[in-house]
């Protein structure tokens, strides 16, 4: 054993972090990134690794500088993760056996997050919306000969109050919406549109419908930007039929249905003590009205599925364990 000593500056740069793992439904093998400070100590880098579904093989899967959020599809099949091409983030999808992976999306400004359709066709995107004279298809390498336009402003005249945020400096005027991606066709179909950012979304159970958390105007606040909380809305596939399931009292999180699709889970809170308010389990009916007292905390019985609980999204998983309900505030 060697012998211990104080540890220094320089032991940082050999640290490494794991996140994002996913489990694959076919043979239970995980993905997950692995990020590291880059050689020039100026940055970092992140690919994927996957353990084997026994645990006793850990090797490296993708050789990407920047790799991120890997999500296997429905069959387990494929591995669809997020790398940069050019200068925007795009989705990539690989066999998961293995080989060369693919750019399956272009969009212009790139993609932050996204999920697999149930059925594994189709890709639900959320993504900055393009502005007037943009086009959603456009390849995102033409960003390079704009990059002077899309340098800081000497001057910028302000309209919001929300008009920059750590990591991502001054607002780009642009909006986070979200969009249908198909595998087969490559046709990318607009879901959500207008003066709002979605935040957290995902399918239904048949791929039907879509729900999505954003915060609009509303009689009390007709600035958005001065509302703590947001909503909860639903919308068919391809972004008709929108309904609002929540009336506005909830800092709403992680958002997912019940596997029979009748109830939906959310992470949220009342903001009843303020910014220490914690955050509770919200079951809702899908056919709620708007304005019903519909949302209750969950409570399950031994012979109903348990939920199991992360930081970043629910789940309901088979089992016998009793969630109970807690206090906001303690």
């Amino acid at each position: 054993m060697s012998e211990k000593r104080p540890i220094t500056a320089d032991d940082l740069y050999r640290m490494h972090w794991v996140s994002d793992p996913a489990v694959s439904p076919k043979n239970g093998a995980v993905a997950y990134i692995m990020k590291a400070v880059n050689d020039q100590h100026g940055g970092y880098t992140s690919h994927i690794r996957l353990i084997s579904p026994d645990g006793r093989e850990d090797t490296t899967f993708t050789a990407g500088e920047q790799d991120a959020s890997p999500a296997w599809s429905p069959d387990g099949s494929r591995l669809a993760f997020l790398r940069k091409k050019g200068d925007a983030r795009q989705v990539w999808v690989m066999p998961a056996h293995g080989g060369e992976a693919q750019a399956v999306t272009e969009l212009k400004h790139g993609v932050s997050a996204f999920k697999w359709a149930p059925d594994g066709s189709a890709l639900l995107l959320r993504a900055e919306a393009p502005s007037a004279d943009e086009a959603v298809g456009a390849d995102s390498g033409a960003q390079a000969e704009k990059a002077g336009k899309d340098k800081q402003p000497d001057e910028k005249i302000i309209h919001r109050i929300k008009y920059k945020a750590d990591g991502a400096g001054l607002w780009n005027d642009r909006r986070t919406h979200l969009f249908v991606h198909d595998l087969a066709t490559s046709a990318c179909t607009p879901v959500t549109s207008g003066d709002f950012d979605v935040s957290s979304f995902n399918w239904s159970p048949d791929g039907s419908r879509i729900i999505y958390t954003a915060t609009h105007a509303s009689a009390s606040f007709p600035d958005p930007d001065l509302r703590l909380t947001n909503d909860l809305f639903v919308a068919e596939r391809d972004g008709g039929n929108v309904r609002q399931l929540t009336d506005g009292r909830l800092s709403i999180g992680a958002i997912a249905y019940t596997p029979d699709g009748s109830h939906i889970l959310m992470l949220a809170d009342d903001l009843n003590c303020g910014f220490a308010t914690l955050t509770r389990i919200y079951l809702i009916p899908v056919k709620a009205a708007r304005h019903a007292p519909a949302m209750r905390t969950s409570t399950y019985s031994s012979d109903t599925p348990a939920l199991a609980i992360c930081a970043r999204e629910p789940a309901v998983r088979p089992s016998s364990v009793k969630t109970a309900s807690t206090s906001s505030c303690s």
